[in-house]
């Protein structure tokens, strides 16, 4: 086993489920959950197991015991690699979604090796949905993917003693509707009227790692290499192409995609041409092929996908977050900063030296992309960073566009006034490396009534949530202008749920924000005590 294979599975997880199940020979019950982490601890267990959802794979990862790292360990017969990390000692590998109830063997020693444990990501999953309440929040995911489990493995004809989704209750992907427009093959093979290969069409794999694939033709007269080398010029979801043979006659180019962002646009484009594709697109077509085994497996992905997506409260590893970024693609404009941008983030980013950006409506997205930091990158590779401050008023942007105030402009090296251009994607903040959040309390609240902003949070927030009467944690309504509102007021301390576009949680325990019966005639800033990881 190689260590890029750990690479491999964390930069296709999307959102990780991280629940951490100990086997022995005794069948496991559960005993305590901490941190949105799960815990099935059984008799004499030595051996965790954890998953990896929502990526292109399925990641499995063993849980060793302490000292393993100088052990010889087996998986399935063969010599494993054991990593290690502060947490401890780990092997990882990938499951095919058809082979859900196939059973690993975890063993040491090298010469008559040792069983420590047999599992299967079934008995994982199935021991998550017997846990209790603690549970409720991984349950929804465990169940789609023994769904999506069962439809791949008929589809595939794999053969098993029964079908994951044996006893599942609760979990129906028939009334799944996979919402997408087709493909406009005719009018993008306008666009390539005078190139030298035709789009064919495209596939998603199911049989092991997501892999989403766009097929050309080769035109007429024209050479391989040609073909080749001209496709080779262009990027497919913010990434280089990687061209290939199929045959004499057709290129294929790959991309892997993540289960949890199959409505996700890829765009394919080198400039001057530009197309996205989705796939969703593919599935949507499969499911109108009128193939019922198909039809299943394609709903039971999108269902596994869509909870995957869902899920709140299972928080990414800080070194899975990061090998996971989306890198999108647009086009670069520049702007004159005059009276400031609908975020409310302008004199945070003069007092720290931050430059500004707005981004499309689509990408701002209700200011969940307020504070955000970019890093751009043109063409010729010269890099500028940004502070998201921003949404384009007039909503001539699309997705993946940046105007940039012009001054980034004259920073960014090879980067000119007018339409360029560029890639980005999100960076932690830097001034979150020296301090925790912060909150902007705006004028005219009061303790009957109040509106505050998250400030120098690490990475873009998708949700704020205050711990109610009950105890429970309820949300907060976000304003497009930056500002979470609370109708109510907020009388006495607070305590807050922070949770960014990652899925990281982060509790601001009583809080004191300083209300009181009198308005509060200017914006006043409270410090925070927590920030999120890198």
């Amino acid at each position: 086993m190689k260590k890029n294979i750990t690479k491999m599975i964390a930069a296709a997880a999307a959102l990780a489920l991280m629940a951490t199940a100990s086997f022995s020979t005794a069948m496991p019950t559960v005993m305590a959950i901490s941190n949105n982490e799960a815990y099935v601890v059984g008799e004499n267990s030595s051996v965790g197991m954890s998953l990896i959802a929502g990526g292109s794979e399925i990641g499995i990862k063993f849980h060793l015991p302490a000292g393993s790292s100088e052990s010889y360990i087996e998986l399935d017969g063969e010599e494993a690699e054991v990593l290690s990390s502060d947490s401890g000692c780990f092997v990882i590998t990938a499951e095919n979604a058809m082979n859900m109830m196939k059973v690993h063997t975890i063993s040491s020693g090298s010469t008559t090796p040792t069983e420590l444990a047999k599992v299967s990501v079934c008995d994982y999953l199935n021991e998550i949905i017997k846990g209790g309440m603690d549970y409720e929040q991984f349950k929804p995911l465990a169940k789609a993917m023994l769904m999506y489990g069962a439809a791949a493995q008929e589809y595939f004809g794999v053969e098993a003693d029964g079908s994951p989704a044996d006893g599942i209750t609760g979990a129906d992907y028939s009334g799944i509707s996979i919402n997408s427009e087709p493909f406009d093959k005719a009018a993008f093979n306008s666009v390539l009227e005078n190139a030298p290969v035709t789009y064919y069409g495209m596939n998603l794999s199911l049989r092991s790692r997501l892999s989403f694939t766009l097929f050309f033709s080769l035109n007429s007269g024209v050479e391989m290499a040609d073909a080749k080398e001209w496709l080779s010029g262009f990027t497919f979801g913010g990434a280089p192409t990687q061209v290939r043979e199929n045959g004499t006659s057709f290129l294929e180019i790959s991309v892997d995609v993540p289960a949890s962002e199959l409505d996700k646009a890829l765009t394919l484009t080198n400039g001057s041409i530009s197309a996205d594709f989705s796939p969703a697109q593919y599935l949507a077509a499969a499911v109108g092929l009128g193939d019922d085994k198909l039809t299943n497996v394609c709903k039971a992905l999108y269902a596994y996908g869509t909870e995957a997506k869902n899920l709140s409260g299972a928080s990414p590893s800080a070194d899975e977050k990061w090998m996971s970024d989306t890198v999108h693609s647009g086009k670069a404009t520049v702007y004159d900063l005059a009276s400031g941008g609908c975020a409310n983030l302008d004199d945070f980013a003069s007092l720290n030296n931050y430059e500004t950006c707005a981004l499309s409506v689509a990408d701002y997205n209700t200011a969940e992309m307020a504070g955000a930091y970019l890093e751009l990158t043109d063409a010729n590779g010269s890099k500028a960073y940004v502070l998201v401050t921003d949404r384009d008023g007039n909503n001539n942007m699309q997705a993946g566009d940046v105007d940039i105030e012009r001054n980034q402009f004259t920073q960014g090296g090879s980067f000119t006034a007018g339409e360029s251009a560029i890639t980005w994607r999100i960076m932690p903040l830097p001034t979150a490396d020296t301090g925790s959040v912060s909150y902007q309390i705006k004028e005219g609240s009061t303790k009957y009534w109040c509106e505050l902003q998250v400030r120098n949070h690490r990475y873009p927030i998708a949700k704020l949530e205050y711990k109610n009467a009950s105890g429970e944690f309820e949300a907060v309504t976000r304003k497009d202008y930056n500002f979470f509102e609370f109708p109510n007021g907020i009388n006495g301390n607070i305590t807050l749920r922070i949770t960014d576009i990652y899925g990281e949680q982060i509790v601001e325990e009583n809080i004191d924000l300083g209300l009181g019966v009198n308005e509060v005639t200017s914006r006043m800033t409270v410090p925070g005590t927590v920030q999120f990881t890198k």
